[in-house]
């Protein structure tokens, strides 16, 4: 079931009554909309907002909702985008997906050499894991001959 097929399922179930739409209680929360298309409630994220000049007297200030800026609209879009995996945003075309994609698994492999390479410098970790093993496997057959002779 698509996103859009599932949000007409759950809209129905509300207006039936079978679905309670709304919470009670706490902050009101407004709906919003993504550039694909799902719906999104959420508590308005209200800033204050100032513009100065030069002289740094202020020109103009208000207030903005900040859910405005992570791409959320507040009615439908009218064409929708795709949304990508790679950077958790919207593209208009499943090309540009795909490119944000791959360009993140560079970045990926680029971090993990440089995550290997810290790694190394460090002492890669190896001799202390041999010299941890060598000290369990000490303690283990101590328990084990304490067991014996308690059990005697």
């Amino acid at each position: 079931m698509s996103a859009s097929a599932l949000q007409d399922f759950k809209r129905k179930l509300e207006s039936q009554g079978v679905a309670l739409a709304g919470t009670w209680g706490g902050p009101q929360k407004q709906r919003y909309y993504t550039p694909s298309g799902e719906e999104v409630w959420a508590i308005p994220s209200m800033r204050e907002w100032a513009q100065k000049d030069s002289n740094g007297k202020i020109v103009r200030n208000g207030l903005r909702d900040a859910n405005l800026d992570k791409g959320w609209t507040l009615s439908p879009p009218t064409e929708l985008k795709l949304h990508c995996s790679g950077c958790d945003k919207w593209h208009d075309t499943e090309g540009e997906v795909q490119t944000c994609v791959a360009r993140k698994g560079e970045q990926a492999k680029v971090w993990e050499r440089k995550a290997q390479q810290m790694f190394k410098k460090d002492g890669g970790g190896a001799d202390e894991v041999a010299t941890l093993t060598a000290k369990v496997e000490e303690l283990t057959a101590l328990v084990e001959k304490l067991l014996e002779v308690q059990n005697r």
